[in-house]
This record gives C-alpha cells, sequence and structure tokens, in this order.
C-alpha cells in the first residue's frame, strides 16, 4: 500500500530582500528535498504544510481548552499535521531534520503519541528523525532536549545583550525611531520639533485624532514614508524615549540615557497620563474640519455642525431627533470670521498676558520627583521582602496598595504641573493674528473652547444678511 505522506517545512527566521519582502527560499528548499525522499520510498506525497518565520522554541500564553492559561509553542501547521496522521487523513510524514519538526519536547511527545497509537512512519532527510525503534525515540527525546537547551542559550545571550544596552542606555537595534536617527542616540531636529509640537498640542486639550490629521495635511511622513495613523502617533507620543528613560520590557531602568531628552520627563508623563484618562477615549468618526463643529450651540442648548452648502446647523434637527421652531442655522465662514475676530481683539489688548495666562505653578517639582523615585525603590523592596519571606502576601498587597496610591497622587501632581494653556502660543505675541493664522485648526478650535461659548440665536428677520447680533459669545474666565 503507499503511504500518503505530510511534508512538514519550517523555518524561524526568512531573510528578506533588498526590497523588504520574505523570500521563502528556506521553505521551498526543505519540500524540493523532502518531495525527492518521498519518491525514493515510493510515497504519495498528500499534502505540504509550510510554516514560514515560525519558531519551534519561542512559547506564548495561550488559553486552554479548560480555560485555564499557559505557556505553549504556538504552531498552528504542526497541530494541523497532528491531527491529520491521528485522523487517518495521512499515514506518513517526512520533514527534513528533527531541528525542523520539533525543539519542544511536550511537541515531541505529541508526534511520539500519533506515532504509536497509528503506526505511522516518521523519516527525514538528514535522517536525524526517526521513531521506529525505542531506541530512536530515546535518541528523538535526547536531541530535542538538547536542541532545546541551545535555543534557551541562545535566547538567554540575547536578552542578556539587550538588557545590558538598556542599562547602559544604548540603542537596542531595530528599524529607525522617529525623532532619532538610525543609531538610537541622535537626535533629528525636525522629527523632534514635530514630537514636542504634539506633545504640547495634546496637552493644550487637542486630540490625537486631529494632531494625526495635522501631520498628514502637512505631508510629514512616518519612518517609513507612509501617512500617520492615530495609533502610531499615540505610540510616538507615550514612549519614555522621548523624556530619555530607559526601560526594558517596559520596566523602567536606574539608568543614564545616552541621548538627549526630546521633551521633559514631566511633560511626557503628563501627555501619558492625558492619553490613558479612559475619560478623554472618544468614538470614531470625522475629525472636525470648521472652527465651531461642536462648539457652537444652537437655540436649543443642542451641539451645532456644518452640513449641507456650508452651514452650522442643530445637529439634533440634521439627525432627525427633533423637529419644528426653536433651532438655528448660520453661514459658517461669515460666524467663524466673526468669533475669531472678538476673540483676537480680546486677545490683543495689553492686559490679555494678566488675565488669560495660567496663574504661577506652587508645585514643589523636584521634592515630587525625588518622592516618585523613593516610592519606586519602595515598591521593589516590598516585592524583595516578600520573596525572602519577610512578608506575608496580606502585608504585601496591603503594602503595594497604599505606596501605589500615593504614586498616582505622585504622578498625577506632576503631570498637572506640566498642563499648558492652549493660549500659550498666544500669549504675549507681537503679533497675535498673525500668531493665529499659523496655528492649525485643532489648536485654534482648543482656545476657541477654553475661552469663550457660543450660542447661536434664531433669525428674526428673512433673507441672507448676517445678523451678529444672534450671536451670543460667553467669556469662560474674564
Amino acid at each position: 500500500m503507499t503511504r500518503r505522506a505530510i511534508i512538514y517545512a519550517r523555518i524561524s527566521a526568512d531573510r528578506a530582500d533588498e526590497t523588504g519582502t520574505a523570500q521563502g527560499k528556506g521553505v521551498a528548499d526543505q519540500e524540493q528535498d523532502a518531495r525527492a525522499l518521498a519518491t525514493r520510498l515510493g510515497w504519495a506525497v498528500e499534502r505540504v504544510v509550510t510554516e514560514n518565520d515560525t519558531s519551534a522554541f519561542k512559547r506564548k500564553r495561550v488559553t486552554l481548552p479548560d480555560g485555564s492559561r499557559a505557556l505553549r509553542v504556538v504552531r498552528p501547521g504542526f497541530r494541523s499535521v497532528l491531527d491529520d496522521l491521528a485522523n487517518g487523513r495521512a499515514d506518513a510524514l517526512i520533514a527534513l531534520d528533527l531541528d525542523r519538526a520539533v525543539r519542544d519536547p511536550r511537541d515531541l511527545e505529541d508526534l511520539i503519541d500519533v506515532v504509536e497509537e497509528r503506526r505511522i512512519p516518521v523519516e527525514s532527510v538528514t535522517g536525524s528523525l526517526r521513531l521506529a525503534t525505542d531506541a530512536d525515540i530515546t535518541m528523538a527525546r535526547v536531541l530535542v532536549a538538547l536542541a532545546n537547551k541551545a535555543s534557551r542559550d541562545t535566547a538567554r545571550r540575547v536578552a542578556r545583550s539587550k538588557l545590558r544596552a538598556a542599562a547602559e542606555g544604548t540603542h537596542g537595534g531595530g528599524k529607525r525611531m522617529f525623532g532619532f536617527e538610525k543609531d538610537g542616540i541622535t537626535l533629528r531636529p525636525a522629527e523632534a520639533a514635530e514630537i514636542v509640537a504634539a506633545s504640547n498640542r495634546v496637552l493644550e486639550g487637542v486630540s490625537v485624532r486631529e494632531v494625526t490629521r495635522d501631520l498628514r495635511d502637512r505631508g510629514v511622513p512616518t519612518v517609513e514614508g507612509g501617512p500617520w495613523t492615530t495609533a502610531s502617533v499615540r505610540y510616538m507620543l507615550v514612549r519614555p524615549r522621548n523624556a530619555a528613560i530607559v526601560t526594558y520590557k517596559g520596566e523602567r531602568l536606574d539608568a543614564s540615557a545616552r541621548w538627549k531628552p526630546i521633551v521633559t520627563t514631566e511633560v511626557w508623563e503628563a501627555v501619558v497620563s492625558v492619553l490613558s484618562d479612559p475619560g478623554r477615549r472618544t468614538a470614531p468618526g470625522n475629525t472636525p474640519s470648521w472652527l465651531g463643529s461642536g462648539l457652537y450651540r444652537c437655540a436649543c442648548g443642542g451641539p451645532m455642525r456644518v452640513h449641507g452648502p456650508a452651514r452650522y446647523r442643530c445637529t439634533s434637527v440634521v439627525f432627525g431627533l427633533a423637529s419644528g421652531p426653536g433651532h438655528s442655522s448660520v453661514a459658517a465662514r461669515l460666524i467663524d470670521e466673526f468669533v475669531e475676530d472678538v476673540v483676537l481683539a480680546r486677545l490683543a489688548r495689553p492686559d490679555s498676558v494678566q488675565l488669560f495666562a495660567p496663574a504661577e505653578a506652587t508645585v514643589d517639582i523636584a521634592g515630587l520627583r525625588v518622592e516618585s523615585s523613593t516610592l519606586r525603590v519602595r515598591l521593589s523592596a516590598l516585592a524583595e521582602d516578600f520573596a525572602d519571606g519577610v512578608l506575608t502576601r496580606a502585608q504585601l498587597a496591603a503594602g503595594t496598595k497604599r505606596v501605589e496610591a500615593r504614586l498616582r497622587e505622585v504622578d498625577e501632581a506632576l503631570a498637572r504641573s506640566a498642563s499648558r494653556t492652549p493660549l500659550a502660543p498666544l500669549l504675549g505675541a507681537d503679533d497675535v493674528r498673525a500668531q493665529w493664522a499659523g496655528l492649525p485648526l485643532s489648536s485654534r478650535r482648543a482656545i476657541i473652547a477654553a475661552l469663550v461659548s457660543v450660542e447661536v440665536g434664531q433669525a428674526t428677520t428673512r433673507g441672507r444678511t448676517f445678523d451678529t447680533s444672534r450671536i451670543a459669545i460667553t467669556w469662560i474666565s474674564d
């Protein structure tokens, strides 16, 4: 009877060509050699299973059928091979060698179970994988144990090298990061300036979505040369590297970076605090294209947005949530120009700095910084005391809760100390109007939202004449 064989080919890392495309030569060569062996054995190739860029050693945390979580080597292709062999869809297996098939003892035992239950022959091109006798199985177990150790040794050396690089404040490798040259240390001034500007705008109340739109509108490319997304902007802004903070696997290290900070630690922590605030998250939608979109209010109190021929309309009416009298609409360009004129005229007055500038901070930033570091050290000490048996689990939990609560208070105070008023670019400017014209729409909207509330009353006369008396502008703080 002719055997129906499965060919299994795997490679851990497929080298890319000059265009960055994986070539797949490793698994292709394995398949070619395995097919030649199948021909010599007189076996028919029922199926070829290839797993490219797939490790037979690295484990991931997965959910098991019973609902528990455990570390397992994840290889769907290999699992499908076992399933086909166990259920009679094939009755032989060919691989290049033992290393290509298994490097994890658990995977080997699963394969042995199928082979022994179904009496399935297993062959390899190099002869290193045979499970025909007890001696073959014992040798396979020894070789897999040695291969697993070799993989662990390599992983440990790589991890140690990366930890050492992080502890020394050097770049751990990988693709170039926005704001830095390839070495991860030298700053790119133009890109660093974009990070500073984006960080400041977030602290001024501008959304990540609006920051993203501004970057795209101005044609600022990502490292790969493509357009920005909200996810990539968010990732760029929350990187500890921006503040020259050294981390390893998400943990902050007590090490001095070899690169200069792009933003201060206080600014970075404030940005992280703002972007991690659940109350800030909004549903996806279009980025506002008009100054007062969502800011101006209808006579009924509902928000107004531009719909149709460039007119602000009450959204309740547009979406069919309300009807009848008591609602407003107004020409978008005219009201935007009017609101701008009123706000800029007020900001151009000599006393605007005193009226609108934030009060002088009285926070002891240096003291809070020392306390934050001390609290982090205390958390590490609590963990060490628990490991040494000095503390019980209950004492560890109680102590950790107290320290973490105070640490949150300190970090929030530091974040507040770095907050910016959206008016910062205008206060004290020699030419307020020129400065305003140079701001992106998102910053101008943040300024309007911080200074005034605008309500549009109903039109009292028919016609297209713009009646400024309908526009009620109330200063939020004056």
